[in-house]
Protein backbone atom coordinates (compact mmCIF):
# COMPACT_ATOMS: atom_id res chain seq x y z
CA UNK A 1 0.00 0.00 0.00
CA UNK A 2 1.33 3.28 -1.12
CA UNK A 3 2.53 5.68 2.27
CA UNK A 4 3.42 9.21 2.47
CA UNK A 5 6.05 10.17 4.41
CA UNK A 6 6.24 13.65 6.64
CA UNK A 7 8.74 15.09 8.72
CA UNK A 8 7.49 16.65 11.64
CA UNK A 9 9.25 18.13 14.57
CA UNK A 10 8.99 17.89 18.29
CA UNK A 11 8.14 20.26 20.89
CA UNK A 12 10.63 20.99 23.36
CA UNK A 13 10.91 18.34 26.52
CA UNK A 14 12.60 20.36 29.04
CA UNK A 15 12.04 24.12 29.24
CA UNK A 16 14.80 26.62 28.84
CA UNK A 17 15.98 27.26 32.50
CA UNK A 18 17.03 23.51 32.35
CA UNK A 19 18.70 23.46 28.90
CA UNK A 20 16.86 23.32 25.98
CA UNK A 21 16.38 19.66 24.29
CA UNK A 22 14.55 19.36 21.13
CA UNK A 23 14.40 15.73 19.79
CA UNK A 24 15.39 15.65 16.20
CA UNK A 25 13.07 15.07 13.18
CA UNK A 26 11.31 12.12 12.94
CA UNK A 27 9.88 10.12 9.90
CA UNK A 28 6.25 9.51 10.77
CA UNK A 29 4.87 7.19 8.41
CA UNK A 30 0.63 7.85 7.54
CA UNK A 31 -1.07 5.20 5.13
CA UNK A 32 -2.85 6.63 2.59
CA UNK A 33 -4.53 4.60 -0.70
CA UNK A 34 -3.31 5.88 -4.27
CA UNK A 35 -0.51 8.42 -3.50
CA UNK A 36 2.92 8.64 -2.91
CA UNK A 37 4.51 12.12 -1.96
CA UNK A 38 8.08 11.96 0.13
CA UNK A 39 8.81 15.05 2.25
CA UNK A 40 11.58 13.71 3.94
CA UNK A 41 15.17 13.86 3.26
CA UNK A 42 15.49 9.74 2.28
CA UNK A 43 14.75 9.49 -1.62
CA UNK A 44 16.41 6.44 -1.91
CA UNK A 45 20.11 6.12 -3.61
CA UNK A 46 18.43 7.47 -6.97
CA UNK A 47 16.55 9.97 -5.47
CA UNK A 48 13.27 11.05 -6.63
CA UNK A 49 11.30 11.13 -10.17
CA UNK A 50 10.48 14.29 -11.81
CA UNK A 51 6.62 12.72 -10.94
CA UNK A 52 7.54 13.00 -7.77
CA UNK A 53 8.81 16.04 -7.60
CA UNK A 54 5.87 17.87 -9.08
CA UNK A 55 3.39 15.98 -6.85
CA UNK A 56 5.93 17.43 -3.59
CA UNK A 57 6.17 20.70 -4.99
CA UNK A 58 2.19 20.58 -5.48
CA UNK A 59 1.35 19.32 -2.16
CA UNK A 60 3.76 21.13 -0.49
CA UNK A 61 2.14 24.62 -1.53
CA UNK A 62 -1.51 23.67 -0.77
CA UNK A 63 -0.20 22.49 2.58
CA UNK A 64 1.71 25.54 3.42
CA UNK A 65 -1.42 27.59 2.00
CA UNK A 66 -3.54 25.23 4.45
CA UNK A 67 -1.37 25.67 7.70
CA UNK A 68 0.41 29.12 7.00
CA UNK A 69 -1.11 31.54 4.80
CA UNK A 70 -5.11 30.55 5.23
CA UNK A 71 -4.75 30.69 9.12
CA UNK A 72 -3.14 34.63 8.85
CA UNK A 73 -6.16 35.62 5.86
CA UNK A 74 -8.50 34.40 8.48
CA UNK A 75 -7.10 35.59 11.94
CA UNK A 76 -10.24 38.16 12.10
CA UNK A 77 -12.96 35.27 11.64
CA UNK A 78 -11.12 33.58 14.66
CA UNK A 79 -11.22 36.17 16.81
CA UNK A 80 -14.71 36.82 15.87
CA UNK A 81 -15.63 32.87 16.62
CA UNK A 82 -13.98 33.36 19.47
CA UNK A 83 -15.98 36.38 20.80
CA UNK A 84 -19.33 34.62 19.31
CA UNK A 85 -18.14 31.06 21.47
CA UNK A 86 -17.61 33.47 24.71
CA UNK A 87 -21.20 34.96 23.70
CA UNK A 88 -22.54 32.21 23.12
CA UNK A 89 -21.41 30.24 26.34
CA UNK A 90 -22.58 33.40 28.96
CA UNK A 91 -26.48 33.31 26.88
CA UNK A 92 -26.68 29.52 27.82
CA UNK A 93 -25.73 29.89 31.19
CA UNK A 94 -29.11 32.46 31.21
CA UNK A 95 -31.27 30.24 29.27
CA UNK A 96 -30.21 26.69 30.25
CA UNK A 97 -28.52 24.95 27.57
CA UNK A 98 -25.29 23.90 27.92
CA UNK A 99 -21.73 25.49 26.57
CA UNK A 100 -20.49 25.80 23.33
CA UNK A 101 -23.92 23.53 21.97
CA UNK A 102 -24.49 23.78 18.09
CA UNK A 103 -27.42 25.49 16.53
CA UNK A 104 -30.33 22.80 16.94
CA UNK A 105 -30.18 22.71 20.41
CA UNK A 106 -30.06 26.75 21.07
CA UNK A 107 -32.92 26.97 18.33
CA UNK A 108 -34.98 24.28 20.77
CA UNK A 109 -34.33 26.05 24.09
CA UNK A 110 -35.57 29.24 22.26
CA UNK A 111 -38.23 27.71 20.96
CA UNK A 112 -39.23 26.44 23.94
CA UNK A 113 -39.25 29.89 26.06
CA UNK A 114 -40.81 32.16 23.28
CA UNK A 115 -43.52 29.65 23.10
CA UNK A 116 -44.00 30.21 26.80
CA UNK A 117 -44.03 33.89 26.85
CA UNK A 118 -46.48 34.02 24.21
CA UNK A 119 -49.04 31.99 25.77
CA UNK A 120 -48.76 33.77 28.96
CA UNK A 121 -48.92 36.98 27.68
CA UNK A 122 -52.60 36.15 25.88
CA UNK A 123 -55.48 37.68 27.58
CA UNK A 124 -57.13 38.14 29.77
CA UNK A 125 -54.80 40.02 31.78
CA UNK A 126 -52.53 37.96 33.89
CA UNK A 127 -53.14 39.96 37.68
CA UNK A 128 -56.64 39.52 37.05
CA UNK A 129 -56.95 35.80 36.06
CA UNK A 130 -53.09 34.41 36.89
CA UNK A 131 -53.74 31.09 36.13
CA UNK A 132 -52.33 30.55 33.05
CA UNK A 133 -48.93 30.30 33.75
CA UNK A 134 -50.18 27.03 36.12
CA UNK A 135 -51.71 25.69 33.29
CA UNK A 136 -48.43 26.04 31.39
CA UNK A 137 -46.31 24.34 34.02
CA UNK A 138 -48.20 21.15 35.01
CA UNK A 139 -48.46 21.02 31.05
CA UNK A 140 -44.88 20.61 31.16
CA UNK A 141 -44.95 17.64 33.99
CA UNK A 142 -44.75 14.79 30.87
CA UNK A 143 -42.02 16.54 29.14
CA UNK A 144 -40.17 16.82 32.51
CA UNK A 145 -40.10 12.78 33.18
CA UNK A 146 -39.63 11.70 29.86
CA UNK A 147 -36.29 13.66 29.58
CA UNK A 148 -35.69 12.78 32.96
CA UNK A 149 -35.50 9.00 32.32
CA UNK A 150 -32.52 6.90 30.89
CA UNK A 151 -34.80 4.77 28.45
CA UNK A 152 -36.99 7.58 26.55
CA UNK A 153 -38.48 7.55 23.40
CA UNK A 154 -36.92 10.63 22.24
CA UNK A 155 -33.63 9.01 22.48
CA UNK A 156 -34.42 6.72 20.07
CA UNK A 157 -36.15 8.88 17.66
CA UNK A 158 -33.42 11.30 17.65
CA UNK A 159 -30.51 9.12 18.22
CA UNK A 160 -29.13 11.00 21.34
CA UNK A 161 -28.73 9.66 24.23
CA UNK A 162 -30.18 10.25 27.59
CA UNK A 163 -27.61 12.99 28.75
CA UNK A 164 -27.23 14.70 25.08
CA UNK A 165 -31.21 15.57 25.84
CA UNK A 166 -30.42 16.61 29.25
CA UNK A 167 -30.09 19.96 28.48
CA UNK A 168 -33.97 20.29 27.10
CA UNK A 169 -34.55 18.74 30.52
CA UNK A 170 -32.87 21.65 32.55
CA UNK A 171 -34.69 24.16 30.77
CA UNK A 172 -38.04 22.43 30.79
CA UNK A 173 -38.00 22.57 34.12
CA UNK A 174 -36.22 25.81 35.08
CA UNK A 175 -39.75 27.10 32.58
CA UNK A 176 -41.73 24.80 35.15
CA UNK A 177 -40.02 27.03 38.11
CA UNK A 178 -40.85 30.55 36.61
CA UNK A 179 -43.99 29.80 35.22
CA UNK A 180 -44.98 28.34 38.63
CA UNK A 181 -43.36 31.63 40.44
CA UNK A 182 -45.77 33.84 38.24
CA UNK A 183 -49.19 31.81 39.10
CA UNK A 184 -47.79 32.12 42.99
CA UNK A 185 -46.78 35.85 42.44
CA UNK A 186 -50.06 36.74 40.76
CA UNK A 187 -52.05 35.14 43.26
CA UNK A 188 -50.79 36.92 45.75
CA UNK A 189 -51.30 40.15 44.36
CA UNK A 190 -54.81 38.66 43.56
CA UNK A 191 -55.98 37.83 46.49
CA UNK A 192 -54.29 41.07 48.22
CA UNK A 193 -55.98 43.75 45.89
CA UNK A 194 -59.03 42.04 47.03
CA UNK A 195 -58.01 42.01 50.93
CA UNK A 196 -59.16 38.26 51.03
CA UNK A 197 -55.10 36.95 51.45
CA UNK A 198 -55.13 36.01 55.11
CA UNK A 199 -58.46 33.79 54.68
CA UNK A 200 -56.49 32.45 51.50
CA UNK A 201 -53.51 31.36 53.06
CA UNK A 202 -55.98 29.20 55.80
CA UNK A 203 -57.67 27.22 52.73
CA UNK A 204 -56.09 23.42 52.78
CA UNK A 205 -55.98 23.70 48.95
CA UNK A 206 -53.87 26.97 48.88
CA UNK A 207 -51.67 25.73 51.49
CA UNK A 208 -50.58 22.32 49.23
CA UNK A 209 -50.11 24.78 46.74
CA UNK A 210 -46.96 26.36 48.88
CA UNK A 211 -45.83 23.44 49.76
CA UNK A 212 -45.63 22.29 46.04
CA UNK A 213 -43.67 25.34 45.26
CA UNK A 214 -41.55 25.17 48.12
CA UNK A 215 -40.67 21.47 46.56
CA UNK A 216 -39.92 23.41 43.30
CA UNK A 217 -38.11 26.15 44.65
CA UNK A 218 -35.81 22.97 46.50
CA UNK A 219 -35.22 21.32 43.19
CA UNK A 220 -34.33 24.60 41.24
CA UNK A 221 -31.60 25.66 43.57
CA UNK A 222 -30.14 21.95 43.81
CA UNK A 223 -29.56 22.27 40.17
CA UNK A 224 -27.37 25.23 39.61
CA UNK A 225 -24.45 24.09 38.03
CA UNK A 226 -21.90 24.33 40.27
CA UNK A 227 -23.68 23.20 42.95
CA UNK A 228 -24.88 19.94 41.00
CA UNK A 229 -21.00 19.44 39.63
CA UNK A 230 -19.77 20.58 43.26
CA UNK A 231 -22.18 18.94 45.48
CA UNK A 232 -23.57 15.99 43.48
CA UNK A 233 -24.75 14.10 46.56
CA UNK A 234 -26.78 17.05 47.81
CA UNK A 235 -28.11 17.68 43.88
CA UNK A 236 -29.37 14.37 44.16
CA UNK A 237 -30.98 14.33 47.42
CA UNK A 238 -32.67 17.22 46.97
CA UNK A 239 -33.80 16.46 43.76
CA UNK A 240 -35.80 13.23 45.00
CA UNK A 241 -36.71 15.24 48.21
CA UNK A 242 -38.33 18.21 45.92
CA UNK A 243 -39.90 15.82 43.03
CA UNK A 244 -41.74 13.83 46.08
CA UNK A 245 -43.03 16.85 47.91
CA UNK A 246 -44.06 18.60 44.69
CA UNK A 247 -45.82 15.40 43.23
CA UNK A 248 -47.95 14.62 46.45
CA UNK A 249 -48.47 18.40 47.10
CA UNK A 250 -49.55 19.49 43.42
CA UNK A 251 -52.64 16.72 43.64
CA UNK A 252 -54.48 18.25 46.68
CA UNK A 253 -53.81 21.76 45.43
CA UNK A 254 -56.05 21.06 42.14
CA UNK A 255 -56.40 17.21 41.68
CA UNK A 256 -58.81 17.42 38.30
CA UNK A 257 -56.39 19.78 36.33
CA UNK A 258 -53.01 18.34 37.25
CA UNK A 259 -53.83 14.26 37.17
CA UNK A 260 -53.82 13.81 33.21
CA UNK A 261 -50.07 15.26 33.50
CA UNK A 262 -49.02 14.14 36.81
CA UNK A 263 -50.12 10.50 35.89
CA UNK A 264 -48.71 10.38 32.51
CA UNK A 265 -45.22 11.72 33.89
CA UNK A 266 -45.29 8.67 36.76
CA UNK A 267 -46.47 5.95 33.58
CA UNK A 268 -43.15 7.55 31.42
CA UNK A 269 -40.95 6.88 34.78
CA UNK A 270 -42.35 3.44 35.51
CA UNK A 271 -41.56 2.69 32.12
CA UNK A 272 -38.29 3.42 32.94
CA UNK A 273 -38.18 1.51 35.66
CA UNK A 274 -38.93 -1.90 34.17
CA UNK A 275 -35.94 -1.13 31.44
CA UNK A 276 -33.98 -0.45 33.90
CA UNK A 277 -34.51 -3.30 35.61
CA UNK A 278 -34.38 -5.70 32.55
CA UNK A 279 -30.72 -4.26 32.22
CA UNK A 280 -29.33 -4.47 35.73
CA UNK A 281 -27.11 -7.41 36.70
CA UNK A 282 -25.38 -8.37 40.04
CA UNK A 283 -21.69 -9.37 39.51
CA UNK A 284 -18.89 -9.45 41.30
CA UNK A 285 -16.06 -6.67 41.42
CA UNK A 286 -12.54 -6.29 42.34
CA UNK A 287 -11.65 -2.81 43.20
CA UNK A 288 -8.15 -2.05 43.61
CA UNK A 289 -6.43 2.07 43.67
CA UNK A 290 -4.20 2.63 40.67
CA UNK A 291 -2.81 5.54 42.87
CA UNK A 292 -4.04 8.41 45.01
CA UNK A 293 -6.15 9.66 42.42
CA UNK A 294 -7.67 6.69 40.06
CA UNK A 295 -9.44 3.70 41.21
CA UNK A 296 -9.99 0.67 39.33
CA UNK A 297 -13.34 -1.66 39.12
CA UNK A 298 -13.05 -4.83 37.22
CA UNK A 299 -16.49 -6.76 36.65
CA UNK A 300 -16.09 -9.79 36.06
CA UNK A 301 -18.88 -12.65 34.21
CA UNK A 302 -19.55 -9.09 31.98
CA UNK A 303 -17.85 -9.89 28.51
CA UNK A 304 -20.27 -8.60 26.19
CA UNK A 305 -23.42 -6.60 25.89
CA UNK A 306 -22.13 -3.00 25.12
CA UNK A 307 -20.43 -1.12 22.80
CA UNK A 308 -17.14 1.29 23.11
CA UNK A 309 -18.01 4.63 24.42
CA UNK A 310 -20.92 3.56 26.64
CA UNK A 311 -21.33 4.50 30.53
CA UNK A 312 -22.93 1.98 33.22
CA UNK A 313 -24.09 3.30 36.40
CA UNK A 314 -22.62 1.03 39.40
CA UNK A 315 -24.13 0.38 42.91
CA UNK A 316 -21.56 -1.08 45.67
CA UNK A 317 -22.77 -3.22 47.67
CA UNK A 318 -20.62 -2.71 50.75
CA UNK A 319 -20.44 -0.13 53.19
CA UNK A 320 -22.52 3.13 54.05
CA UNK A 321 -22.96 4.52 50.70
CA UNK A 322 -24.46 1.10 48.80
CA UNK A 323 -27.80 3.24 48.33
CA UNK A 324 -25.60 5.60 45.93
CA UNK A 325 -25.59 4.75 42.21
CA UNK A 326 -22.72 6.71 39.80
CA UNK A 327 -22.04 6.61 35.91
CA UNK A 328 -18.74 5.31 35.53
CA UNK A 329 -17.82 5.01 31.34
CA UNK A 330 -16.92 1.55 30.17
CA UNK A 331 -12.73 1.82 29.44
CA UNK A 332 -12.81 -1.58 27.18
CA UNK A 333 -14.47 -2.69 24.12
CA UNK A 334 -16.11 -6.18 24.47
CA UNK A 335 -14.59 -9.35 24.60
CA UNK A 336 -15.54 -9.56 20.58
CA UNK A 337 -13.50 -6.60 19.65
CA UNK A 338 -10.64 -6.55 22.09
CA UNK A 339 -7.15 -5.93 20.85
CA UNK A 340 -6.40 -10.11 21.81
CA UNK A 341 -9.87 -11.22 20.25
CA UNK A 342 -7.91 -12.00 16.73
CA UNK A 343 -5.20 -13.46 18.45
CA UNK A 344 -4.64 -17.43 17.96
CA UNK A 345 -4.32 -17.50 22.09
CA UNK A 346 -7.34 -15.77 23.50
CA UNK A 347 -6.92 -14.19 26.71
CA UNK A 348 -8.83 -14.63 29.69
CA UNK A 349 -11.50 -12.06 29.86
CA UNK A 350 -11.68 -8.67 31.54
CA UNK A 351 -14.57 -8.72 32.34
CA UNK A 352 -16.20 -4.83 32.48
CA UNK A 353 -13.30 -2.25 33.27
CA UNK A 354 -14.31 1.04 35.28
CA UNK A 355 -11.95 3.87 36.12
CA UNK A 356 -12.86 5.99 38.82
CA UNK A 357 -11.35 8.96 38.89
CA UNK A 358 -11.15 10.98 42.44
CA UNK A 359 -13.60 13.96 41.86
CA UNK A 360 -16.13 13.79 44.96
CA UNK A 361 -16.76 12.14 48.37
CA UNK A 362 -17.92 8.50 46.64
CA UNK A 363 -14.75 8.42 44.79
CA UNK A 364 -12.43 9.75 47.26
CA UNK A 365 -14.05 7.49 49.46
CA UNK A 366 -13.97 4.03 47.57
CA UNK A 367 -9.90 5.34 46.18
CA UNK A 368 -9.05 5.04 50.24
CA UNK A 369 -10.57 2.10 51.10
CA UNK A 370 -8.77 0.70 48.34
CA UNK A 371 -5.28 1.81 49.08
CA UNK A 372 -5.78 0.35 52.38
CA UNK A 373 -5.55 -3.26 51.33
CA UNK A 374 -4.80 -5.84 48.64
CA UNK A 375 -8.28 -4.21 47.11
CA UNK A 376 -11.53 -4.62 48.10
CA UNK A 377 -13.92 -7.73 46.71
CA UNK A 378 -17.37 -7.18 46.83
CA UNK A 379 -20.19 -7.46 44.50
CA UNK A 380 -21.89 -4.89 42.54
CA UNK A 381 -24.99 -3.85 40.80
CA UNK A 382 -24.52 -3.02 37.02
CA UNK A 383 -26.89 -0.73 35.21
CA UNK A 384 -27.08 -0.16 31.76
CA UNK A 385 -25.22 0.33 29.00
CA UNK A 386 -26.26 3.85 28.01
CA UNK A 387 -25.11 6.30 25.92
CA UNK A 388 -22.43 6.29 23.43
CA UNK A 389 -21.54 7.50 20.11
CA UNK A 390 -25.20 8.20 18.38
CA UNK A 391 -26.83 6.63 21.62
CA UNK A 392 -25.14 3.34 20.23
CA UNK A 393 -25.50 3.96 16.74
CA UNK A 394 -22.50 5.38 15.09
CA UNK A 395 -19.90 3.30 14.36
CA UNK A 396 -16.55 4.76 14.08
CA UNK A 397 -15.30 1.64 12.24
CA UNK A 398 -17.01 2.97 9.31
CA UNK A 399 -15.22 6.54 8.93
CA UNK A 400 -11.60 6.59 7.35
CA UNK A 401 -10.07 9.03 9.55
CA UNK A 402 -10.59 8.94 13.54
CA UNK A 403 -9.69 11.93 16.18
CA UNK A 404 -9.80 10.73 19.18
CA UNK A 405 -8.84 13.78 22.04
CA UNK A 406 -9.25 13.36 25.88
CA UNK A 407 -8.22 15.08 28.99
CA UNK A 408 -7.15 13.44 32.18
CA UNK A 409 -9.81 10.53 32.95
CA UNK A 410 -11.91 11.11 29.90
CA UNK A 411 -9.22 9.27 28.08
CA UNK A 412 -11.82 6.18 29.58
CA UNK A 413 -14.22 6.77 26.62
CA UNK A 414 -11.29 7.32 23.67
CA UNK A 415 -9.36 4.47 25.16
CA UNK A 416 -12.24 2.29 24.65
CA UNK A 417 -13.31 3.52 20.88
CA UNK A 418 -9.01 3.18 20.31
CA UNK A 419 -9.78 -0.63 21.30
CA UNK A 420 -12.38 -1.06 19.26
CA UNK A 421 -11.24 0.31 16.35
CA UNK A 422 -7.84 -1.44 16.01
CA UNK A 423 -10.16 -4.75 16.93
CA UNK A 424 -12.32 -4.45 13.80
CA UNK A 425 -9.47 -3.62 11.75
CA UNK A 426 -7.19 -7.02 12.69
CA UNK A 427 -10.50 -8.31 11.61
CA UNK A 428 -10.90 -6.52 8.52
CA UNK A 429 -14.47 -5.16 9.32
CA UNK A 430 -13.11 -1.38 9.46
CA UNK A 431 -12.56 0.87 6.86
CA UNK A 432 -10.30 3.15 9.53
CA UNK A 433 -6.84 4.08 7.91
CA UNK A 434 -5.92 6.43 9.98
CA UNK A 435 -6.49 7.17 13.85
CA UNK A 436 -4.83 10.05 16.04
CA UNK A 437 -5.18 9.80 19.82
CA UNK A 438 -4.34 12.56 21.60
CA UNK A 439 -4.32 12.46 25.74
CA UNK A 440 -3.41 15.31 27.94
CA UNK A 441 -2.75 14.77 31.89
CA UNK A 442 -1.63 17.17 34.34
CA UNK A 443 1.02 15.23 36.15
CA UNK A 444 3.07 12.34 35.07
CA UNK A 445 2.47 9.92 37.18
CA UNK A 446 -1.06 9.71 35.62
CA UNK A 447 0.59 8.18 32.07
CA UNK A 448 0.94 5.22 34.82
CA UNK A 449 -2.96 4.95 34.18
CA UNK A 450 -4.13 3.35 30.66
CA UNK A 451 -0.12 3.41 29.56
CA UNK A 452 -0.70 -0.73 29.40
CA UNK A 453 -3.60 -0.46 26.85
CA UNK A 454 -1.76 2.11 24.79
CA UNK A 455 1.04 -0.01 24.57
CA UNK A 456 -0.63 -3.25 23.16
CA UNK A 457 -2.68 -0.87 21.18
CA UNK A 458 0.38 0.59 19.13
CA UNK A 459 1.82 -3.15 18.91
CA UNK A 460 -1.33 -4.41 17.77
CA UNK A 461 -2.14 -1.61 15.22
CA UNK A 462 1.10 -2.43 13.36
CA UNK A 463 -0.76 -5.86 12.11
CA UNK A 464 -3.31 -4.11 11.05
CA UNK A 465 -4.68 -1.33 8.26
CA UNK A 466 -4.85 1.53 11.03
CA UNK A 467 -2.15 4.19 10.87
CA UNK A 468 -1.97 5.02 14.35
CA UNK A 469 -0.47 8.49 15.74
CA UNK A 470 -0.37 8.92 19.61
CA UNK A 471 0.82 11.80 21.16
CA UNK A 472 0.75 12.50 24.97
CA UNK A 473 1.09 15.49 26.86
CA UNK A 474 2.03 16.50 30.02
CA UNK A 475 1.28 20.05 31.41
CA UNK A 476 2.74 19.99 34.82
CA UNK A 477 6.78 18.89 34.36
CA UNK A 478 7.90 17.31 37.35
CA UNK A 479 11.41 18.33 38.52
CA UNK A 480 13.68 17.48 40.84
CA UNK A 481 16.52 20.46 42.07
CA UNK A 482 19.07 18.74 39.94
CA UNK A 483 16.34 19.29 36.66
CA UNK A 484 15.75 15.69 36.15
CA UNK A 485 12.23 13.82 35.79
CA UNK A 486 11.42 12.61 39.79
CA UNK A 487 10.21 8.98 38.15
CA UNK A 488 11.15 6.70 35.23
CA UNK A 489 9.17 6.88 32.51
CA UNK A 490 6.44 4.07 32.43
CA UNK A 491 6.94 0.81 30.94
CA UNK A 492 7.05 1.51 27.24
CA UNK A 493 9.28 0.36 24.00
CA UNK A 494 10.90 3.82 24.00
CA UNK A 495 10.00 7.18 24.31
CA UNK A 496 9.21 7.80 21.19
CA UNK A 497 8.53 4.85 18.76
CA UNK A 498 8.97 5.56 14.82
CA UNK A 499 9.99 2.45 13.91
CA UNK A 500 10.54 2.25 10.02
CA UNK A 501 8.52 -0.53 9.58
CA UNK A 502 6.01 0.33 11.76
CA UNK A 503 3.17 2.49 10.67
CA UNK A 504 2.22 3.57 14.33
CA UNK A 505 3.78 6.28 16.17
CA UNK A 506 3.79 7.79 19.91
CA UNK A 507 5.13 10.58 21.22
CA UNK A 508 5.31 12.20 24.72
CA UNK A 509 5.50 16.03 24.86
CA UNK A 510 6.26 18.22 28.38
CA UNK A 511 3.99 21.42 27.25
CA UNK A 512 0.75 22.37 27.27
CA UNK A 513 -0.63 21.40 23.76
CA UNK A 514 -2.55 23.62 21.02
CA UNK A 515 -6.10 21.83 20.64
CA UNK A 516 -7.33 23.37 17.79
CA UNK A 517 -4.26 23.29 15.84
CA UNK A 518 -3.74 19.86 16.79
CA UNK A 519 -7.31 18.99 15.05
CA UNK A 520 -6.88 21.44 12.29
CA UNK A 521 -3.63 19.73 11.28
CA UNK A 522 -5.01 16.30 11.72
CA UNK A 523 -7.95 17.52 9.25
CA UNK A 524 -5.67 19.00 6.74
CA UNK A 525 -3.96 14.94 6.55
CA UNK A 526 -7.31 13.92 6.20
CA UNK A 527 -8.14 16.57 3.89
CA UNK A 528 -5.01 15.92 1.68
CA UNK A 529 -6.14 11.93 1.36
CA UNK A 530 -9.13 12.59 0.25
CA UNK A 531 -8.01 15.35 -2.63
CA UNK A 532 -5.18 12.10 -3.49
CA UNK A 533 -8.00 9.53 -3.88
CA UNK A 534 -11.36 8.96 -5.24
CA UNK A 535 -12.94 11.13 -1.90
CA UNK A 536 -12.46 11.37 1.80
CA UNK A 537 -14.14 8.63 3.80
CA UNK A 538 -15.01 11.00 6.16
CA UNK A 539 -13.24 12.33 9.54
CA UNK A 540 -14.97 11.21 13.24
CA UNK A 541 -13.68 13.68 16.15
CA UNK A 542 -14.54 12.21 19.81
CA UNK A 543 -13.36 14.38 22.48
CA UNK A 544 -14.00 13.70 26.61
CA UNK A 545 -12.48 15.72 29.17
CA UNK A 546 -12.58 19.07 30.34
CA UNK A 547 -15.06 21.55 29.93
CA UNK A 548 -12.64 23.89 28.61
CA UNK A 549 -10.62 21.20 26.08
CA UNK A 550 -13.92 20.62 24.41
CA UNK A 551 -15.06 24.14 23.97
CA UNK A 552 -11.66 23.94 21.81
CA UNK A 553 -12.44 21.20 19.96
CA UNK A 554 -15.48 22.16 19.29
CA UNK A 555 -14.09 25.57 17.99
CA UNK A 556 -11.46 24.01 15.54
CA UNK A 557 -14.65 21.64 14.53
CA UNK A 558 -16.41 24.94 13.55
CA UNK A 559 -13.52 26.40 11.66
CA UNK A 560 -13.08 23.67 9.32
CA UNK A 561 -13.49 24.93 5.72
CA UNK A 562 -16.39 23.71 3.40
CA UNK A 563 -13.12 22.68 1.02
CA UNK A 564 -12.02 20.67 3.37
CA UNK A 565 -14.62 18.76 4.83
CA UNK A 566 -15.89 18.45 1.37
CA UNK A 567 -12.53 16.78 0.29
CA UNK A 568 -12.31 15.43 3.98
CA UNK A 569 -15.61 13.20 2.75
CA UNK A 570 -17.48 15.37 5.34
CA UNK A 571 -16.81 16.01 9.53
CA UNK A 572 -18.54 14.18 13.06
CA UNK A 573 -18.16 15.54 16.32
CA UNK A 574 -19.07 13.88 19.50
CA UNK A 575 -18.08 15.20 22.48
CA UNK A 576 -18.65 13.92 26.47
Amino acid sequence: MPVIHITRSKAELIDGEMGTNIISPKVHRVTFPRLYLTASDDDGPSGPSRKDEHIEKVQTNKFAERTIIRPLLSQRQGIAAAYMGWAGAKMSKFIGGPVGMHFGPWLIVLAINVMANVLILLAPPFFVAPDRPAHIAVAQIPILFVLGTKNNILSYMLGRSYEKLNFVHRTVGRLLFVCATQHVVGQFIKYSTHGVLGQAMRVPWVQAGLAAWIGLILVTFASVGIIRIKFYDFFLNSHMIGIFVFMVAIHFHMLAVVAPYTLSGLAFYLIDLVFRACKMRIRPATICAIDDQMTLIAVRDIDDGWKAGQHVWIRILQGDRSWESHPFTIANAPASHTLDSGNSQRHPSRGLLLYARVAGNFTRALNIEARQGSGIQTNVIVDGPYGGLGAGTVEPADYRNVILVAGGGGASFTIALLEDLISRSLEQKAHTKVVDFIWIVKEYAHLNWYMSTIKRAILAANSSAISLRVCLYVTQLETAPNGKLDRPLPPLPSQSVSDPEDFSTMDILFKRPDVPTLVSEAISYAALAGQSSAGGGGVLISACGPVSMTRDVQLATRRISIKDRRLAGGVSLHTE
